[in-house]
């Protein structure tokens, strides 16, 4: 089951999903108020979603639902 808080994805969205910004959660963390083991968390996850859906064809929402079954609200 994936979960994301807004305040963190606003942070990462955007950014490079490497070790750079990895080494960073300590400052987003500091900033959106999420503990830093949850950053790690759900910057692994996050990392996880993208590299499944990065190279399909489609919708972005439409096939992270089908391949993580998520809601529409936590796909989009």
């Amino acid at each position: 089951y994936y979960t994301f808080d807004e305040p963190f994805v606003r942070e990462v969205l955007g950014k490079k999903l490497s070790k750079g910004t990895k080494k960073d959660l300590d400052d987003v963390s500091a900033k959106t108020g999420i503990t830093l083991k949850s950053c790690r968390r759900q910057f692994d996850n996050f990392k996880r979603v993208f590299k499944v859906v990065e190279e399909m064809k489609g919708p972005l929402v439409g096939n992270i639902q089908q391949n993580f079954l998520l809601s529409d609200r936590l796909a989009g």
